[in-house]
């Protein structure tokens, strides 16, 4: 460049680019070289998304099902342990009461495991270590053979982005945003019972029988306690009473009923307790598979099964079968009925005779204490 006729040259030099640093140095302007330092920089910061690894979903333990029988779901979201992107649940409560009203279907018997308390564990899918949090579980039971159908489900997460440029004591190196997690629709097929004569009135699952009795010696006209459990897993709540033969050696009065439902891992399980009360009339063995039975479908063999007691009770003592009869004979009872006035009562007639009567006896009172007063 030439300047007042003289030429002046400046030397060539290189300018190598490096990685960026965390702080810039004086300029010849004197800019401050801890303003980042300390996050106090007066330019807007540069924040960078982070990426996430993690997503939300909807599982069941079950795609294809028979009517009444169980299939567990469960949403949640999952985390994968190698994640790097910092986020936190959003209002979560707001956004659950709407999403189990897309969940819950209409043509199912929910049985919800009560989740109150979001916990972390730990799980592998496909061979990926994730920290599940659980929002809702639950066992549904099918109630007819129409599909059931989950669409799908938005959870809205806050998720901090990162300022590029970090300061030392951690001023402002984040920024909230918002990210929506989408889990994917799923369809669960139902398909109908076998035909038989009780399909529409047995339960669904895997069950077994316990029963007890106090004492299998008995005589007759003395009452006993039996018990007929059902124990296993399936929608506990809607099993029926067992099935009943006619007897004329028994008389058998209805059941008190108790059940316990425990909802824990994937899947519904407990029993219900069926306490008989029974009264021998007549000697002689007798086996309560005799007495009762339950009939439900076998989920496991895809049959229908029929729980029958086991026990055989001795009873001995005389026949009490025409006990009640034989103390008043039949034909004696109808003379009886025969010769008894039935004449209807009339109440407004009695009420007439009861204030003529103590009329008559309030004048005699009277006419007395008047005697003893005169005398």
């Amino acid at each position: 460049m030439e300047i007042n006729g003289k030429k002046v040259q400046v030397p060539a030099t290189t300018i190598t680019v490096a990685a960026p640093k965390q702080q810039e140095e004086y300029d010849a302007q004197g800019q401050d070289p801890f303003a980042d330092f300390f996050g106090r920089g007066g330019s807007a910061k540069e924040y960078v998304d982070v990426k996430d690894e993690a997503f939300f979903a909807l599982t069941s333990t079950k795609d294809k099902v028979y009517v009444g029988e169980g299939f567990t779901i469960t949403l949640a979201f999952y985390v994968a342990q190698s994640n790097k992107a910092k986020m936190q649940f959003y209002d979560l409560g707001t956004q659950m009461q709407s999403l189990l009203k897309k969940i819950k279907p209409a043509n199912c018997w929910e049985e919800n495991f009560g989740i109150e308390e979001i916990q972390p564990m730990e799980v592998t899918i496909e061979g990926k270590k994730y920290t599940e949090y659980k929002l809702y579980r639950a066992t549904l039971y099918p109630l007819n053979k129409q599909p059931i159908v989950f669409p799908e489900l938005p959870l809205k997460m806050i998720k901090f982005k990162v300022a590029k440029v970090q300061s030392f004591f951690g001023f402002n190196n984040e920024k909230q945003s918002f990210k929506d997690f989408v889990s994917k629709s799923k369809t669960i097929y139902v398909k109908d019972l076998p035909p038989h004569p009780l399909r529409d009135n047995v339960s669904v699952g895997e069950f077994s029988l316990e029963e007890n009795v106090k004492d299998r010696k008995l005589i007759t006209g003395k009452s006993i306690n039996y018990n007929f459990k059902i124990v296993g897993e399936g929608n506990i709540s809607s099993i029926k009473n067992p099935q009943q033969y006619e007897s004329t050696n028994f008389d058998i009065y209805p059941p008190n009923i108790y059940q316990d439902i425990n909802r824990s891992g994937l899947a519904v399980t407990g029993s219900k307790n069926f306490n008989y009360f029974l009264i021998p009339k007549e000697p002689g063995n007798y086996k309560l598979n005799q007495l009762l039975y339950w009939v439900y479908f076998n989920t496991k063999t895809s049959r229908y099964d029929t729980l029958k007691p086991r026990l055989t009770l001795n009873v001995t003592g005389e026949s009490s079968k025409n006990l009640a009869v034989g103390a008043t004979d039949f034909n004696d009872f109808g003379e009886i009925l025969e010769n008894y006035n039935n004449n209807f009562i009339n109440p407004q007639k009695d009420e007439y005779i009861k204030w003529i009567a103590n009329g008559f006896l309030l004048v005699m009172f009277v006419l007395t204490l008047a005697i003893i007063l005169k005398r």
